[in-house]
């Protein structure tokens, strides 16, 4: 999850440095946004999973005053990276409605 989360930071940073030199709609920005999007949800996916493992560890192997434990998504902390990629979707929808160059033309 660290790994998808650095490479989505790294990419939206190429992003913002190309949409400042004003290149926004541009196939490049777009595969950016892809890859992303795709990191995270890989991420989101083995985090639930190890998520699951993890409760029926420790409902294996402890008993107590608790009782059970259950699985919640990582919504609860915010940290679930299925959040994100729809946060980056509307982004990329967004830049997609963008001109394919804002800079002005020499005859305006």
């Amino acid at each position: 999850m660290f790994t998808a989360s650095a490479l989505t930071v790294i990419l939206l940073m190429k992003i913002l440095f190309s949409s400042a030199r004003g290149e926004i709609n541009t196939p490049s920005n777009l595969k950016r946004f892809n890859i992303s999007m795709t990191a995270l949800a890989v991420s989101s996916l083995c985090f639930n999973l190890l998520g699951l493992i993890e409760v029926d560890m420790i409902n294996g192997h402890f008993s107590g005053i608790y009782g059970k434990v259950t699985y919640t998504l990582g919504i609860r902390a915010l940290c679930e990276p299925m959040l994100y990629v729809l946060i980056l979707w509307f982004v990329k929808t967004f830049f997609s409605m963008a001109g394919a160059s804002q800079n002005p033309s020499p005859e305006d």
